[in-house]
């Protein structure tokens, strides 16, 4: 399968200049570039109403130059469509760039892809700790709560206090004789 861009003659620096225009264009807040060649790595990074975002484009010492030239020209492609949707209303910045939102312990994608494997074997997320119904802990602090009413995982925006557990939005309304053995499943759908 040929690759996008696979004998482009655009150098880097005219890339990173078009995707920081472009990004200007839809309304960025802040743009800038970096690269960390030990790590064999260079990222953008921008702002979107608040939030911080960071793309990373792996570039191994190993990368020839026009395999970096690609690299960027797809990375411009990548971000150009992403925008494109947000701009005709297809989808939102949040859920273009989840994935890239800058959190104290990294992106949202590097600290929750690894748990993907383990949704798609067992069905469910892994619990790193707090596995007596209180919150999945990193390092950095909770990622996720499991709720003790329905036992799902969830990130809602909003949670409660009740009789010193958490309960999320979605269970709060609980009726009294809930059974938690009952097979429940979250509802997402209240935000979070």
């Amino acid at each position: 399968m040929a690759k996008y861009a696979k004998t482009t003659t655009v150098p880097v620096s005219r890339s990173r200049t078009h995707i920081e225009e472009l990004l200007e264009r839809y309304g960025a807040g802040s743009f800038c570039c970096g690269w960390d060649r030990a790590h064999g790595v260079s990222a953008v990074g921008f702002e979107f109403n608040g939030l911080m975002f960071r793309v990373e484009i792996p570039i191994p010492k190993e990368c020839t130059p026009q395999e970096e030239r690609q690299r960027w020209r797809v990375l411009w492609l990548v971000i150009k469509a992403k925008l494109e949707a947000v701009d005709s209303g297809v989808s939102t910045i949040g859920e273009e760039f989840l994935a890239n939102v800058v959190t104290p312990g990294g992106t949202l994608g590097s600290r929750l892809l690894p748990q993907l494997d383990h949704l798609a074997k067992n069905g469910q997320m892994p619990v790193v700790a707090g596995s007596d119904g209180g919150s999945t802990v990193t390092d950095e602090g909770p990622l996720m709560h499991r709720c003790p009413v329905c036992s799902s995982f969830c990130c809602c925006s909003s949670w409660h206090e009740e009789d010193d557990k958490p309960y999320c939005e979605c269970c709060l309304g609980a009726p009294e004789d809930f059974d938690p053995d009952e097979e429940v499943l979250c509802d997402a759908s209240h935000g979070g």
